[in-house]
């Protein structure tokens, strides 16, 4: 595999997850059933979003290197350019970073599970018989292309 296509790879992985909200091995499973809780395991491939405690620090990051250095601007931009008031301006910006990391959260989230398996932290378990033919076939799939 080349260069060129690890990096279609990546970006098609990611898009798929951070925007379509999909599992990144089968792109077929939703992530989120809930509005601020991420699922367990994937409806249709069986892969574990987390393993460990803490993955979800890494979608916070993301959230966290989006929001705030828009807003910090955005204050700055707007008291240079406008005669807006301090506590005008202010209370718009803490308003966007609330409800910008409110809106972006879930997406950040499945953002960090597609990095996550990408790195190969995350992957389906080897375990069970699997009784659907199927869903046996899109997991037999999600392997090859994990070893391409």
């Amino acid at each position: 595999m080349t260069l060129l296509e690890n990096i279609q790879r990546i970006v098609r992985k990611l898009f798929i997850s951070g925007t379509l909200l999909r599992c990144p091995n089968c792109e077929q499973g939703r992530m989120f059933h809930h509005l601020f809780r991420i699922d367990d395991v994937c409806e249709v491939c069986g892969v574990k979003f987390e393993r460990l405690d803490g993955e979800s620090i890494g979608g916070m990051a993301i959230t966290m290197g989006i929001i705030p250095p828009i807003s910090i601007a955005g204050f700055f931009i707007v008291d240079w350019l406008t005669d807006t008031g301090f506590v005008a301006n202010g209370t718009f910006w803490v308003l966007f970073i609330i409800i910008g990391c409110t809106l972006i959260y879930r997406h950040s989230r499945a953002a960090w599970v597609a990095i996550s398996w990408i790195t190969g932290g995350v992957y389906a378990d080897e375990a069970e018989p699997d009784t659907t033919e199927a869903r046996q076939q899109i997991v037999d799939a999600s392997r090859a292309i994990r070893r391409q």
